[in-house]
């Protein structure tokens, strides 16, 4: 992982810490929609997967990562349908180079969630990475990318993705477009 992912990554799981509360408030994520329901559901999970949660984001930003992910699991446990917990888990994935297990962890945020936008703009960059060596990746990797394009049309970094990968593609046009955004 070059110097620029490990930057992004931890400037992501800073900015996980602030959406969480672990943090000092900030204005909620841009293009996730008000009405959507609570990521965590109402009841006796609910205090249970937010502890772990909160435990495993403070664990992040002690640099713990091998311990904040088995609190993001503890947190799955008590509740599956926490996108917070499977978008960190595989935040931490990324990092750890396991990039099919982080895209599937930001594949589970986004059924809980589809507005997600920082979880499709990581499954972007998992794939992308993927695609790499494996052109197998690349179709799904466009798709993820024009995805995260859509939930954040000013983000710079899905755009690049979607770039190079159109030039694996050998669509030079879309990606000069791409490129330029």
């Amino acid at each position: 992982m070059n110097a620029f992912n490990v930057w992004l990554l931890r400037l992501t799981l800073a900015v996980s810490l602030l959406m969480a509360g672990a943090a000092p408030a900030v204005p909620q994520q841009p293009n996730r929609s008000a009405a959507q329901p609570s990521v965590i559901k109402p009841g006796a999970t609910q205090g249970v997967a937010a502890t772990h949660l909160a435990a495993g984001l403070e664990l992040l930003n002690r640099r713990r990562s091998s311990e904040a992910a088995e609190q993001f699991v503890e947190a799955l446990q008590a509740d599956p349908e926490c996108a917070e917990a499977h978008y960190n888990l595989g935040l931490l994935r990324f990092e750890w180079g396991d990039l099919e297990e982080a895209a599937g962890s930001f594949r589970e945020a986004l059924r809980i969630d589809p507005l997600y936008a920082f979880a499709q703009l990581r499954l972007a960059n998992a794939l992308t990475q993927l695609a790499r060596t494996d052109q197998e990746y690349v179709d799904g990797a466009i798709l993820a990318a024009r995805r995260a394009i859509a939930l954040n049309p000013g983000q710079p970094e899905p755009h690049f993705d979607h770039g190079f990968l159109a030039v694996k593609k050998g669509d030079f046009r879309t990606a000069a477009a791409e490129y330029e955004k």
